[in-house]
């Protein structure tokens, strides 16, 4: 059966299914617009849209078998919405929609995200899925789903959502780009704080009563206790670095008391939503649910995928193909594939100290890059984080960069038994000295462990050359962008950058571009 689910509003993408391979659209690499939303172009682009996703992805929308939306009424308004109760309902009466002469589904926003992690594991296996984001259906910050239904939820009336909280820190901080990435901005500004232990000890006395639905309540304490001492110097945005961290600590404590109340650490379970891009507090929760499956595509990226698997249950159909992820984004890839040779003078290139783009295949989903649109560079190169900072990526000087290693060195390296494919979790580095370029100030890395799968052959050659040249089995990994710009879609978006920047190469498909 031929499915298709839609996701309006920012972060706008779309997933085709024939009944077994999957088609991925996120409409701001294809557009090179970031967070592109649904109603960017005239308030209500559906049919732009889908003309334009039938175009990418040379298919028709004439013989679909059903539709299936997580809708923002905002930009396309329903002829009703779904009641407090409901997850799901069936679309009627609505003219746009009827074109297509197939059933229309609407489903909540949070169950949405819980049935967009399919790709990861058997769902059939799975009991309890976690949902925690800025804003679902009904006001909705987090939603916990057991065996389909919504057991637990928490709205806006006690907690504005972690990720939401933080993003109006930034804008208060005055951190400039769109305040969708605040959030992760500010994850990397806290390790900045000047909080002495004995606060934080008071702080968790003050707030041990105190459960993840009471953000709000904690925050009021934060302000309180800040307000009677002089840990920030007077400096209002250390004050907000401060607060920033507090948040943190709530997360880390907190969510991962919330998990335990509804879960078993034995347990298979799931965790999306914007708020699980935190990689500090996915570490905590790792470190206490050991079977826990976070999409890379957490945040919105990822509802369509829920959408087409709420479909092929609905309808009783056969598991979707889940081979190559997550390298599914229908964007341009490259007419060719990088030999030996190519491989070994892209390592080369690296080995000298060159900062080079990589562009091969499809691109990844989700917001980071996993090797197949990445700017890559040695790791132990001395003052590499300022160096990429400057010549190229022009981000915060307080951010930190990540990286990609050979899964089987990881613990050589890193402080870490498991692997970490999506770069959701901070790992502490054994050397943080030899490896300045890629460690946070706080001593820890967002790394991408590289395993033997299909889909990272040719990302793993490229690793091992590296390694056999230098004895470093890992490289900086940043994505193929300059900051505020998306990820790059096409091989000229590539060029450009190279051009537009003090990038040393590029290695598209089997094509190496040299300044």
């Amino acid at each position: 059966m031929k499915f298709l689910g839609i996701r309006n509003g920012h972060d706008s993408n779309l997933t085709y299914t024939d009944g077994r391979i999957v088609r991925y659209i996120k409409f701001e690499r294809n557009f090179q617009q970031k967070h592109y939303n649904w109603g960017h172009r005239d308030g209500d682009d559906y049919a732009h849209l889908l003309t334009e996703a039938q175009r990418i992805l040379g298919v028709t929308f004439d013989d679909l078998d059903a539709i299936c939306l997580s809708n923002d009424n905002a930009h396309h308004a329903l002829p009703r919405p779904l009641q407090l109760h409901e997850l799901s309902m069936r679309v009627e009466g609505d003219s746009f929609f009827e074109q297509f002469r197939c059933p229309v589904f609407n489903i909540d926003h949070h169950y949405t995200h819980a049935l967009s992690t399919w790709m990861l594991t058997d769902l059939s296996r799975v009991r309890t899925h976690f949902v925690l984001d800025g804003l679902g259906d009904h006001g909705r910050v987090s939603g916990i789903f057991r065996d389909h239904q919504l057991v637990e939820y928490v709205d806006r009336t006690e907690n504005l959502g972690l990720s939401v909280t933080m993003e109006r820190i930034g804008e208060q901080y005055g951190m400039h780009g769109m305040v969708l990435d605040m959030s992760g901005k500010l994850m990397a500004l806290k390790s900045y704080h000047n909080v002495p232990q004995e606060l934080v000890e008071k702080v968790n006395v003050l707030t041990a009563p105190l459960q993840y639905r009471h953000l709000n309540q904690f925050i009021s304490v934060i302000e309180q206790v800040q307000n009677q001492t002089n840990v920030h110097q007077g400096d209002d945005k250390q004050k907000l670095i401060n607060l920033a961290y507090f948040l943190h600590v709530f997360g880390e404590q907190k969510m991962a008391d919330y998990f335990s109340r509804y879960a078993d650490p034995s347990e298979v379970v799931t965790y999306s939503g914007g708020t699980a891009q935190n990689t500090v507090v996915n570490t905590t929760l790792r470190a206490r649910f050991p079977h826990l499956h976070i999409p890379p595509h957490c945040p919105d990226d990822g509802l369509s995928f829920g959408c087409v698997e709420f479909l092929r249950q609905q309808f009783d159909q056969d598991p979707f193909d889940a081979s190559g992820f997550p390298f599914w984004q229908s964007d341009v890839a490259p007419t060719s594939t990088p030999t030996a040779q190519t491989i070994d003078t892209a390592a080369e290139l690296l080995a000298q100290g060159k900062i080079v783009g990589w562009y091969q295949g499809q691109g990844e989903v989700g917001p980071r890059a996993l090797g197949n649109r990445s700017i890559l560079m040695d790791p132990t190169l001395k003052g590499g984080k300022d160096l990429i900072n400057a010549k190229v990526k022009h981000r915060e000087p307080y951010r930190p960069f990540g990286a990609s290693i050979l899964h089987e060195y990881t613990n050589d390296i890193f402080h870490c038994d498991y692997e970490s494919p999506y770069m959701l979790y901070v790992i502490e580095c054994r050397d943080r000295e030899r490896y300045a370029s890629i460690v946070h100030v706080d001593g820890s890395c967002r790394i991408q462990t590289v395993n033997d799968q299909p889909q990272y052959a040719v990302y793993r050659d490229l690793i091992e050359a590296f390694r056999r040249k230098t004895g470093v089995p890992m490289v900086l990994n940043t994505s193929l962008n300059v900051d505020g710009k998306p990820i790059a879609g096409q091989p000229d978006d590539a060029l450009t950058l190279l051009k537009s920047s003090e990038m040393d190469a590029v290695v598209i498909g089997n094509e190496v571009f040299v300044k």
